[in-house]
C-alpha cells in the first residue's frame, strides 16, 4: 500500500512544474498487471452505475447486466489471484481457482491467509475497503446518470 501511495505521489505531485513522471520499470510485470486489473474493476463498477441510472430495474436487461457484472468481477478477481500467485511463486490448485470464480467472498480471504499468514488479515481489510470504494463509484455514477436522465 505504501508503494502505491508513493507511485501516486510521484505521478501527481508537482513543484510548480509539469508532474513528475513515474518510471514503471521499477515494478514487475505482475505488479503492473495487478494494478491494471484494479482499474478494470473500477471501469466495470462505473459502467454498472451508468447502467443502473439508465435502466429500469424491472426490465430483463437490467438483470442480465447485473449477472454480467458479477461474472466480470469474478473473472477479474481470478486473474488477480493468478497474477499474485505467480508473483509470490505460490501454486494455486484448480479447486482454489474455481472457488475464487464461484465464491470469491470465501476463497479470496482463504487465499490471503494461506499466502500471507497473519498479514492476510490486513489484505482482507484492504480488499474490503476496495470493494466499498467500488460500491461508492457505482453509486456516484448511478446518481449522476439518473440526475442527467431525469432533467
Amino acid at each position: 500500500m505504501q508503494f502505491a501511495l508513493h507511485i501516486l505521489h510521484f505521478a501527481f505531485y508537482s513543484h510548480g512544474h509539469a508532474a513528475t513522471r513515474v518510471d514503471l520499470t521499477i515494478m514487475s510485470d505482475t505488479q503492473v498487471t495487478k494494478r491494471q486489473l484494479l482499474v478494470v474493476l473500477v471501469v466495470i463498477y462505473a459502467g454498472m452505475g451508468f447502467l443502473n441510472g439508465m435502466l429500469d430495474p424491472a426490465t430483463r436487461i437490467y438483470g442480465y447486466c447485473q449477472i454480467a457484472s458479477g461474472l466480470a468481477t469474478s473473472l477479474v478477481a481470478l486473474c488477480w489471484i493468478v497474477a499474485d500467485s505467480e508473483e509470490r511463486r505460490y501454486k494455486t490448485s484448480k479447486t482454489l481457482r474455481i472457488m475464487v470464480f464461484l465464491l470469491s467472498i470465501l476463497a479470496i480471504p482463504y487465499y490471503f491467509l494461506r499466502t500471507r499468514g497473519l498479514r492476510g488479515f490486513r489484505s482482507i481489510a484492504k480488499t474490503a475497503g476496495l470493494f466499498l470504494m467500488l460500491i461508492l463509484v457505482e453509486q456516484v455514477a448511478s446518481i449522476i446518470t439518473w440526475t442527467i436522465r431525469t432533467r
